[in-house]
């Protein structure tokens, strides 16, 4: 759960006996097939929101005022291994001016750190499922951002493109969650721990390898790091979750492909439970 991940896995590195990714019963996470997520939030399609419908026919999001993008030069450095990573790099009064920095997206192995590795048909490593090698590069990155002050009262989501193989993100110090999925974005609700008007801090710390990668192998080239776009967004505490548009075809009278079909799904969300009611309506229109 993602309150035991908090009790044991609070600050990273070694303190008080703790560690970064370490579960409750003292698993080291990014080894635990049967984790694949921590405080994630579902699968959904790509959307972001919009004030009113003449702002969202324009389609770039950098146009919303609920949207933030954090891509930029991040600052950056790399342990040998997740246990090495200092306690308190994501604390937001951590001096990370001896660091390096990258571009966000982009992988660290094409950045000067660390290096790729091509693999064909056999694992860039000899350990079997779901073990990884002790050396094991991990990535910590560090940036912040503000919000404005308009975002107060909405729900505030963080959205990570991908990153490879493990990430484990931070807002103001505090862990908001774990994801695997190299290829996948993740997204959490960060609404309490972010701050509207004011500085934040983001930190991730991204794992090379993992249970992960013995499923995700093929022929290519092995990278690591953040490797697809970082943002914010805003949504009321009601709000739509998820849209599935299927289109198709269907047999005329005459046994004929001619009859086109449109199906529209669309999922509501409710940050709290005592927002849950009867009442609440979706409407959709086509053009």
């Amino acid at each position: 759960t993602m309150a035991a991940l908090r009790a044991t896995a609070g600050v990273a590195g070694r303190c008080g006996g703790e560690m970064h990714g370490i579960g409750v019963a003292g698993e080291r996470t990014w080894v635990a097939p049967e984790l694949t997520g921590v405080g994630r939030l579902p699968m959904r399609s790509p959307l972001v929101p919009f004030p009113d419908e003449r702002s969202a026919r324009n389609g770039a999001p950098e146009s919303s005022p609920w949207f933030r993008l954090l891509n930029g030069s991040w600052r950056f450095a790399l342990a040998d291994r997740p246990e090495a990573v200092p306690d308190d790099f994501a604390a937001p009064s951590f001096d990370d001016s001896s660091w390096g920095s990258v571009a966000v997206p982009g992988n660290w192995t094409v950045q000067g750190h660390d290096r790729p590795h091509y693999t064909n048909i056999f694992m860039p490593f000899p350990q079997r499922p779901p073990h990884v090698p002790e050396a094991n590069p991990t990535g910590m990155y560090r940036t912040s951002f503000r919000l404005p002050r308009e975002w107060k009262g909405k729900r505030i989501v963080l959205h990570v493109g991908g990153a490879e193989s493990v990430l484990y993100p931070f807002v103001n110090g505090v862990p908001v969650g774990m994801s695997k999925d190299s290829r996948l974005p993740a997204e959490f609700d960060i609404t309490d721990q972010v701050r509207t008007g004011r500085g934040n801090t983001l930190a991730c710390m991204v794992v090379r390898w993992s249970d992960a990668s013995h499923v995700e192998d093929q022929d290519d080239w092995w990278m690591a790091g953040i490797h697809r776009d970082v943002y914010v967004y805003a949504t009321d505490e009601v709000f739509l979750a998820d849209v599935e548009v299927r289109a198709g075809l269907t047999e005329d009278d005459g046994g004929a492909l001619t009859v086109g079909t449109l199906e529209v799904r669309s999922t509501a969300g409710f940050r709290r439970d005592d927002l849950i009611e009867a009442g609440w309506r979706i409407s959709a229109r086509l053009e």
